[in-house]
């Protein structure tokens, strides 16, 4: 893989709206339990070769797309 990547959580993802436009989070893992299953993909990534970074799991994330 020639492009770092960059591996964050993102439990929204894994979100279900099939009753309506509010989301559902049943499905949705906690941090005891997610944060060692995102640090495996991490390392499993690192495995073939990639240039992983990693945030802070559960970090009140803020961008900015202005250039």
């Amino acid at each position: 893989m020639s492009a770092p990547l960059l591996v964050i959580s993102q439990f929204t993802l894994y979100a279900g709206n099939r009753q309506g436009t509010a989301a559902d989070w049943q499905a949705q893992r906690r941090g005891p339990v997610a944060e060692p299953l995102v640090a495996a993909f991490a390392a499993a990534l690192r495995g073939l070769g990639a240039d992983v970074q990693t945030g802070v799991f559960g970090a009140d994330m803020k961008g900015n797309a202005r250039q």
